[in-house]
């Protein structure tokens, strides 16, 4: 551009042909307009090295074309051959310095050999001319060489601040990428989440060292491993979803998939995986994310299992099992509970309100008085009640439920099960007004049994009577066999009214009575004084309790005990023993005599109502004892058994269990006890 502005400058002047402007003073206004337009041409360049030479060259262009055409060295323009290496040295390095200086010199020979050769053009100037020219042209070429230096100096130090600046700068920006780098080194490496950066040959490039930890490997020993080596039995799975992303370019996201390392655990991860391509190079690559999922996927898979084993139980249960967001006031119900009231699967939908509308009228507020007990107190739910069947009809469910209360104590969820006991609430229905039947019937057995004791001892007492007067008034005419008549119909007559009396006590048996206080000791004492007689002998143990029970059934079982041991004796005094055996809820009493015993095949017979082993003549009584001591010891809850062996000792011994408690309400007597109560009748 310089040169092409000299030219042009030069061409216009002397195309104008202006008076008084020689070759050489043009060539030098031109050149003075290069040296003005250098310094701001240089301002716009930061190349120290480019602007000096632009500048040397252009001065040595300049010189020489006005030399060269002024013809010879006696032009003005002389010094400015002498100043132009003295400028090279100063802007620009050595090398072009030499290079410049020999360009002058050629040029300086060249100018010479015109001059020996006499082709110059002669100065039309004379000597005073030519030393005041050559002196003006010095000055003006020292003060265009000093206004270029000091120019150049200022542009130079601008520059160098410039590239002082651009340094400093470029080393913050360095600083900064270096603190980015470190930054995304320390995100990479310490992000939660496994990172990969493999290339197109499955080859792990980078990975973090959450990586590697799940591999088993440490960073350095990862990198640059081919995942095959790590993951044989998925790489090649690996490598095709890798190739599908970077050639297509598109990110696949949410890959479930389970992993087998070799050194590492098996596990679940979510896997996502973008493109990458290298800038610099244009390489592609794959980056990896994966995050651990193998707790969510182990638990969906046991709850599955638990959805499966809850379906399965469900479904095969004989109970209906239910859900209730309480909430949404949303309920499930399993088929089975569709089921039970007629309905089809899913036949319509559950709430509160639709399980109020199936409950009987009666049942309505006890429910949900027992439902909101539940929720607000925690009080167990646990309650009977009747649902409308799709037929209509009302049938018996016991329903139970479980709430779920959150940390405020408030409920959200409730979960229950329903069974059908329809079938048992009439059973128990029936059961009852049978029972209450019986508790009729043994009142009116009993009253029966009052009624006929009294009404038939009344008749028995007269012909007992009439027997006494017989043997009064016949006494002294009666013969010995007629007399043994009389004494026989006198004892049957007895054994009838203890027979009237046995069936009396044996209806009695089932009404309870007053529980106190009962001291074994004392009471077996009184038991055995009212049957006792001389010669006999009560042994009691020394541990035998002290408890609350009722007096007078287990009074009756000693007493018909004692009583069975001392009739059934063949001698004339003996021994019984009382003993006792702690069985946690009961009492084992054992009641031991050292009579004849009791042969092994009437052991089971002995209990049987109206059983004598002895002829009615020989031992009085009506063979109820023992049947009526079994009896109360059943009614209340308890077991006797006799063992004895007359084969190999004398003796027999009861034993018989008696709770330690009674139930506020004793348990009903045995059905076939009742079957014995109308056999007696």
């Amino acid at each position: 551009i310089i040169l092409i502005c000299s030219t042009v400058i030069y061409t216009v002047v002397t195309w104008l042909e202006a008076p008084g402007l020689t070759t050489a003073r043009i060539a030098g206004l031109a050149a003075g307009c290069i040296f003005a337009g250098l310094i701001f041409v240089e301002q716009k360049i930061s190349n120290l090295r480019i602007s000096g030479s632009l500048f040397v060259f252009a001065l040595i262009a300049v010189v020489l074309f006005m030399s060269c055409r002024n013809g010879g060295l006696t032009a003005p323009t002389t010094p400015f051959l002498l100043a132009a290496p003295i400028a090279a040295g100063l802007f620009i390095e050595r090398r072009a310095a030499w290079l410049v200086s020999g360009l002058v010199a050629a040029a300086l020979t060249y100018l010479l050999l015109q001059t020996i050769n006499g082709s110059a053009t002669p100065s039309p100037h004379s000597g005073t001319q030519l030393m005041y020219m050559r002196f003006s042209g010095l000055l003006v070429a020292v003060i265009c060489v000093t206004a270029i230096t000091l120019g150049h100096s200022k542009i130079t130090a601008k520059t160098v601040a410039l590239l002082e600046g651009e340094i400093a700068h470029r080393k913050i920006s360095e600083n900064v990428i270096a603190a980015k780098s470190h930054e995304y080194d320390l995100l990479f490496e310490n992000f939660p989440a496994r990172m990969w950066l493999k290339d197109d040959k499955n080859t792990i490039v980078r990975l973090n060292s959450a990586a590697a930890s799940s591999m088993g490997l440490s960073i350095e020993d990862a990198e640059g491993v081919n995942t095959a080596d790590i993951f044989p039995e998925m790489a090649e799975k690996y490598l095709r979803d890798d190739l599908d992303v970077i050639e297509t370019g598109a990110p696949r996201l949410g890959i479930i998939e389970k992993y087998t390392p070799i050194t590492g655990e098996t596990g679940w991860s979510r896997t996502d995986k973008a493109p990458f391509v290298d800038p610099k190079t244009g390489e592609k690559f794959v980056i990896v994310s994966a995050i651990d999922v193998t707790p969510r996927i182990e638990a969906e898979q046991a709850l599955k299992k638990s959805e499966l084993r809850f379906a399965t139980a469900a479904k095969g249960s004989s109970v209906g099992i239910w859900d209730w967001d309480i909430v949404e006031d949303v309920a499930y119900w399993t088929p089975r509970q569709y089921e039970m009231l007629g309905y089809d699967d899913q036949e319509f939908p559950v709430s509160l309100k639709s399980f109020e509308t199936l409950l009987h009228a009666d049942d309505v507020a006890p429910t949900l008085e027992a439902i909101d007990a539940h929720l607000k107190g925690k009080i167990p739910f646990h309650i009977e009640y009747r649902l409308q069947h799709k037929t209509g009809g009302y049938r018996w469910f016991l329903g139970t439920g479980q709430a779920i209360w959150d940390e405020d104590g408030i409920a959200h969820r409730m979960i229950g099960s329903t069974m059908d006991i329809h079938d048992k609430k009439l059973a128990e229905e029936a059961l009852e007004a049978k029972a209450e039947a019986l508790q009729q019937s043994n009142k009116e057995l009993e009253q029966f049994a009052r009624i006929a004791s009294h009404d038939m001892k009344a008749p028995l007492r007269g012909i007992r009577n009439v027997a006494d007067w017989l043997e009064q008034d016949l006494e002294n005419v009666i013969d010995e066999q007629s007399s043994e008549n009389l004494q026989l119909m006198k004892s049957r007559i007895d054994r009838l009214e203890q027979l009237l009396d046995d069936l009396l006590a044996y209806a009695r048996i089932d009404t309870a009575g007053d529980i106190k206080e009962v001291d074994i000791v004392q009471l077996a004492g009184d038991a055995f004084e009212l049957v006792t007689q001389s010669g006999f002998q009560l042994n009691l143990d020394q541990d035998l309790p002290v408890f609350n029970t009722e007096h007078a059934p287990l009074e009756l079982v000693f007493r018909n005990l004692f009583e069975n041991a001392v009739k059934h004796h063949d001698r004339e005094a003996g021994e019984i023993t009382v003993g006792v055996r702690d069985l946690g809820n009961l009492f084992e009493f054992k009641i031991e005599d050292d009579g004849p015993g009791i042969p092994e095949i009437h052991k089971d017979r002995v209990f049987e109502m109206f059983t004598k082993l002895q002829s009615q003549d020989e031992v009085a009584g009506s063979g109820m004892g023992l049947s009526t001591v079994k009896k109360v010891i059943n009614a209340h809850g308890g077991e006797i058994r006799v063992v004895s062996s007359p084969e190999a000792r004398r003796g027999a011994a009861f034993f018989f269990t008696w709770p330690k408690t009674l139930a506020a309400e004793k348990a009903k007597a045995p059905q076939a006890d009742g079957e014995d109560l109308k056999a007696a009748g």
